[in-house]
């Protein structure tokens, strides 16, 4: 849930749909999760939250990388 296209109502029922269509071809029902939740939930890492981790990560290659 955490990076869709929720203010775009068009974009946001196509994607509903195909995601229906394939629950239906693969006969599995979706669901809907957050990866922050599930991050802050269950950290692989000490970051507790993705975004920080996720900016510590870039900010580590940006360094390293020169």
């Amino acid at each position: 849930m955490d990076y869709l296209p929720v203010g775009n109502t068009d974009q946001m029922r196509v994607f509903d749909e195909f995601v229906d269509e394939m629950a239906e071809y693969l006969g599995v029902k979706p669901e809907k999760v957050s990866i922050a939740d599930t991050w802050e939930q269950h950290p692989p890492v000490i970051e507790r939250s993705v975004l920080k981790y996720m900016e510590n990560v870039s900010a580590r290659k940006t360094v390293k990388n020169k």
